[in-house]
């Protein structure tokens, strides 16, 4: 893939290739990611298709203000302290359709 610093990045990609990580939950970890210990360059080591993806639910995030992910057996967790961390990142180096 690349010098990427998002740790186990081909894994998850490998895991998702096979049907068994949908979309979301690949977006999901990259925020996390990056948020926790990523950089704006992590995003140019991601396939174009995450990329957009990435994007595209952090523009949701930012017109709603809620991101929960929901886990079996009635698990949830809040996204939204590390989507807020992440478009504090990808702010400068990304363009998005909307100001945070």
């Amino acid at each position: 893939m690349g010098a990427t610093m998002l740790k186990d990045l081909d894994l998850v990609l490998e895991t998702h290739s096979e049907g068994n990580f949908p979309v979301h939950a690949v977006v999901r970890w990259v925020v996390q990611e990056i948020a926790e210990r990523g950089f704006a360059q992590d995003m140019l080591e991601l396939p174009e298709w995450l990329q957009t993806a990435v994007i595209e639910r952090l523009e949701q995030f930012k017109a709603d203000g809620v991101w929960t992910a929901f886990f079996g057996e009635g698990g949830e967790q809040d996204i939204a302290p590390f989507a807020l961390k992440a478009l504090s990142k990808l702010t400068e180096q990304f363009e998005f359709k909307s100001q945070i």
